[in-house]
């Protein structure tokens, strides 16, 4: 199998594969967030931009799903096909859309709790 440009299904530690089945069956939902590590009080989202542009804009395809699975076994840590062929067959669109990235810009400053 080639190996692909960039897989979104492999953006994560091999481990973490496996969470999905430390949770409830009855899990209809879940929510995440992202916490800078830093003592400020002010943040600067330098880079975001490109970030999802580049990454978060593509389509999952079979071939992600494939490749995905086929790194995972040789890892050792379970796959689900199932949820992600799910997104491909019904969703059919990127994880996020050019237009729903903003200009975020080293002048842009963004509070967050201390």
């Amino acid at each position: 199998m080639a190996q692909l440009d960039y897989n979104p299904i492999l953006d994560v530690d091999s481990y973490k594969a496996a969470h999905q089945f430390s949770y409830p069956k009855n899990v209809t939902g879940m929510t995440s967030y992202i916490e800078a590590r830093t003592k400020n009080d002010v943040i600067i989202p330098f880079g975001l931009s490109m970030y999802l542009q580049k990454y978060m804009t593509q389509r999952v395809t079979m071939a992600h799903i494939d490749e995905a699975e086929e790194f995972f076994k040789v890892h050792g840590e379970p796959f689900s096909r199932d949820p992600w062929e799910h997104i491909v067959n019904e969703y059919r669109a990127p994880i996020v859309t050019g237009k729903q990235i903003g200009r975020a810009s080293c002048r842009e400053r963004v509070s967050s709790p201390v």
